[in-house]
């Protein structure tokens, strides 16, 4: 070999590259790490607004009801103007509701929910969702527009 001649031995290419996988096993590491801190967020957030549409369905027809004929754990029956009838229950941790003998989910993640009658013709409507392990509560109040005092 020349002595004169430029270039990279072999001990130095290996080092080289033994350096660069280091480094890129850190970096795959660090993007794992983010992508599972990105999808427990994503959950959560999805957990979240069905609790928050759940709550929505519970309040907007509770509002939009003659009566409320029963109200409780799990349980909610509401009287419309025209005699019909809507409910709404829990099942396999989804937000039924049922109207003309049909069944519909309005959102899931949902544990469990309670409708409570506060005062004449005050109701609290809580919904309990389930993100992972955590479990959070969400609440509002309505009334009847014709309220069943």
């Amino acid at each position: 070999m020349l002595a004169d001649s430029r270039g990279l031995t072999l001990l130095e290419v290996v080092a080289a590259l033994a350096i660069l996988a280091v480094v890129l096993v850190g970096i795959v590491g660090i993007l794992g790490n983010s992508l599972d801190v990105w999808r427990t967020a994503t959950e959560r957030s999805f957990s979240h607004l069905g609790a928050q549409l759940g709550l929505a369905f519970l309040t907007g027809d509770i509002r939009n009801a003659r009566r409320v004929a029963e109200a409780g754990e799990e349980h909610l029956k509401l009287e419309r103007d025209s005699g019909e009838v809507v409910e709404y229950f829990c099942r396999e941790g989804a937000l039924v509701r049922k109207e003309h003998g049909a069944e519909t989910v309005v959102a899931d993640g949902i544990s469990s929910f309670s409708v409570k009658k506060e005062g004449p013709g005050l109701y609290r409507i809580s919904v309990e969702g389930v993100s992972g392990s955590a479990v959070f509560t969400l609440e509002s109040r309505a009334s009847p527009r014709v309220a069943n005092w």
